[in-house]
């Protein structure tokens, strides 16, 4: 399901050379959820809320951000 969302989405309209996945050289767009293990995402379906999103390797809402 992760990669549904990610990477074969970003492939669905163009985009895998430059996002879909966490590599070298590739904007570093991503959200973090205090959950114990990614299971928790679906289990956990809309009570999860994201602890930190990324947007161009900079945090702009949560913990991390400066």
């Amino acid at each position: 399901a992760l990669t549904a969302a990610t990477l074969n989405a970003a492939r669905a309209i163009g985009l895998e050379r430059v996002a879909g996945a966490l590599e070298p050289g590739r904007p570093a767009d991503l959200v973090v959820w205090n959950v114990p293990t990614h299971k928790h995402l679906v289990y956990r379906l809309g009570d999860v809320r994201a602890e930190t999103v990324y947007k161009d390797g900079k945090a702009i809402i949560g913990e991390g951000r400066m």
